[in-house]
């Protein structure tokens, strides 16, 4: 196989390449060693101005080692310049053609430029959630505070109907990527969910859990069939289901849809977004609900942690409502 290389490299230049930030990073991530990065990077065409080069490497590490030593040459045996190189520079370039690496100094500049490409690719998912996935998605549509209500009790929100919509309608318009199984807590029947661990809602990107509508009596009866159980969280177990069971569930219809965005909302961003709550209901100083009948929402507000969306039906709002007081002080209208 044929590469080509500069002659005449600067020894000091490539051993300032493996003292580089660069090299450091790659070396504390564990990507590589310096002698596979060189290996790497010797695969680029490069060259210092100089004499270009073309030289065969078979796969022998001695064939290698004399191929890096004629190019790491000084200039005048190589009928390219005059002079000789100092002692200390051919000890150098001798302990460098040692290690097989033959490199320029625009080699080093483009591999440095080609790590940093690298690194800012892996890193700017963190800072963009959902960058580079779903190319296909609307970032104006599906999003969370788009609720569509019918005024016969029922709404639609992410292409759903909550009470209407089918869990095979959930793969549909939000994709295969679902978990579907039992949720159960220690001394609990459990219920029925569907749960993406990631999932772009326009430009929010959030994690969805759909919970099922299916009377205990079913749900018993599909954990006598399920396949096994593993513990989550303490100890909250997640019952998976037996092939038949799940392709059942497609045909059931959803209760609820609960969405938990990546990104912290506090309770300004909320009321912009959905406007001025029906109720407000204070657990803590850390935790309020924001309550919104007419929607069937009930945003959780967690200063500690991340906020919790909670859609239903209109009609079916007492749902979420029951659960919490009643008519506690912290509790305000608006």
């Amino acid at each position: 196989m044929a590469f080509s290389a500069g002659a005449a490299v600067s020894a000091v230049a490539i051993e300032e390449f493996f003292k580089s930030p660069g090299m450091m990073v790659w070396r504390v991530l564990g990507c590589m060693d310096e002698r596979h990065l060189a290996l790497m990077c010797k695969r680029l065409a490069f060259g210092d101005g100089g004499i270009i080069r073309e030289f065969q490497v078979s796969g022998n590490h001695e064939d290698c080692v004399r191929n890096a030593s004629r190019i790491f040459a000084p200039a005048s045996a190589t009928g390219s310049g005059s002079g000789n190189a100092s002692p200390a520079r051919r000890r150098r370039a001798a302990h460098v053609a040692q290690s097989g690496i033959p490199f320029s100094t625009a080699a080093m500049k483009f591999a440095l430029s080609l790590i940093a490409l690298v690194l800012l690719a892996l890193i700017m998912p963190f800072f963009i959630p959902g960058l580079g996935k779903q190319t296909d998605v609307d970032p104006n549509a599906n999003l969370p505070w788009q609720i569509a209500v019918d005024g016969q009790g029922g709404s639609t929100v992410f292409g759903l109907r909550p009470g209407v919509s089918t869990l095979g309608d959930v793969r549909r318009k939000l994709g295969n990527e679902i978990e579907v199984a039992i949720i159960a807590a220690p001394n609990e029947i459990g219920s029925l969910e569907g749960y993406y661990a990631q999932l772009p809602l326009g430009f929010v990107l959030a994690k969805m859990v759909v919970t099922v509508d299916v009377p205990d009596e079913a749900i018993s009866a599909m954990r006598e069939r399920a396949l096994k159980a593993t513990h989550m969280e303490s100890t909250t177990r997640r019952i998976t289901l037996h092939p038949d069971d799940l392709a059942a569930a497609d045909k059931l219809p959803i209760r609820a849809i609960s969405v938990i965005p990546t990104v912290n909302l506090d309770e300004a961003t909320i009321v912009q977004r959905f406007g001025e709550p029906g109720e407000r209901v204070v657990l803590s100083d850390r935790r309020t609900h924001l309550l919104y009948p007419g929607l069937g929402l009930d945003v959780v507000v967690d200063k500690d942690g991340k906020e919790l969306l909670q859609y239903v039906a209109p009609q079916q709002f007492a749902r979420l409502r029951e659960p919490l007081p009643t008519v506690p002080a912290e509790i305000s209208h608006r």
